[in-house]
C-alpha cells in the first residue's frame, strides 16, 4: 500500500475534538461510519465519531480494550462491541475501522474485515443537535481519543464489505451516491475542517492549534488508486 503523506489531526486525549454544526443530512435511517485511526495505545476510553447528544443518536469509540458501535433505534439504546483480544487493533499502527447498519444488522469492521455483528431492527433516532469528532459531547473528559485521525466518512447507506475494501485505500471524489460527509482531514492548518462532500458540513477545531495538523502515514492512495 502506499502512504498518503497527506494531513491527519492529532488529538491530545485532553481536551481536543472538532464541532460539526447540526445538519438534516446527518439524520440518517441507514448508516456507515468510516475512519483511518493511529493510536500509541488503543486501550482508551476515546470517541471517534458521535451524532449526539450523550447517546441519543449513534456513535463509534474505543471503550477501554473494547470498540464500540453505540445507537438509539426507535428509542431504544444499543450497542454493538469488539474486544481487542479478537480483532487485530495493534498500537502504533494505523488501523481503518468502520461500522454499518442497515436496518436489520449492525456491523463492525476492522481493515477492511468485518469483525462482529448483531441483529438489530428500528429506526435510528434523528434529532437537531450536531456531531462531533474526537470526543463524547465535547463535556467527558475520559473519552477524548489520543491519537491521530484521518479520513472520516459518514454515508446514508450501510456499505458492503466489498465497498469498505475496494474504497478504504482510495481517496473519494467527494460526489460519491450516499455519501453524508468526508472529512479528508486535508486543510493543513487553521481551524476549520472542510467537509469534502457535497453538503459542505464544516466542522470546527476546538483547543486545536496548527501543530495538531500532522503528515499522516495512513495507507491512502491517489483518487482512483487501487492497492491489492
Amino acid at each position: 500500500w502506499g502512504q498518503g503523506a497527506g494531513d491527519a489531526l492529532d488529538f491530545d486525549g485532553s481536551n481536543d475534538h472538532v464541532l460539526i454544526p447540526y445538519d438534516n443530512s446527518f439524520n440518517v435511517t441507514n448508516l456507515t461510519i468510516e475512519a483511518w485511526v493511529y493510536s500509541g495505545n488503543f486501550n482508551q476510553n476515546g470517541f471517534i465519531f458521535e451524532k449526539g447528544p450523550l447517546n441519543q443518536q449513534y456513535s463509534f469509540f474505543f471503550e477501554g480494550d473494547a470498540l464500540t458501535f453505540r445507537s438509539k433505534h426507535s428509542g431504544t439504546e444499543n450497542s454493538l462491541v469488539v474486544t481487542s483480544s479478537g480483532i487485530p487493533l495493534g498500537s502504533n499502527t494505523w488501523h481503518h475501522i468502520a461500522a454499518t447498519y442497515d436496518g436489520t444488522t449492525k456491523r463492525i469492521y476492522v481493515d477492511g474485515n468485518q469483525e462482529a455483528q448483531v441483529s438489530r431492527s428500528g429506526t435510528l433516532t434523528t434529532n437537531s443537535t450536531g456531531s462531533i469528532i474526537g470526543a463524547y459531547n465535547a463535556g467527558f473528559p475520559n473519552y477524548y481519543f489520543n491519537g491521530q485521525i484521518d479520513e472520516v466518512r459518514i454515508w446514508n447507506d450501510a456499505r458492503t464489505v466489498t465497498e469498505i475494501g475496494e474504497n478504504m485505500h482510495k481517496e473519494l471524489a467527494g460526489n460519491e451516491s450516499g455519501l453524508v460527509a468526508y472529512y479528508k482531514m486535508s486543510d493543513g492548518s487553521g481551524t476549520s475542517l472542510t467537509d469534502n462532500s457535497s453538503n459542505s458540513n464544516t466542522g470546527t477545531l476546538t483547543n486545536m492549534y496548527n501543530s495538531s495538523w500532522v503528515t499522516s502515514q495512513a495507507p491512502i492512495g491517489d483518487l482512483g488508486s487501487s492497492y491489492q
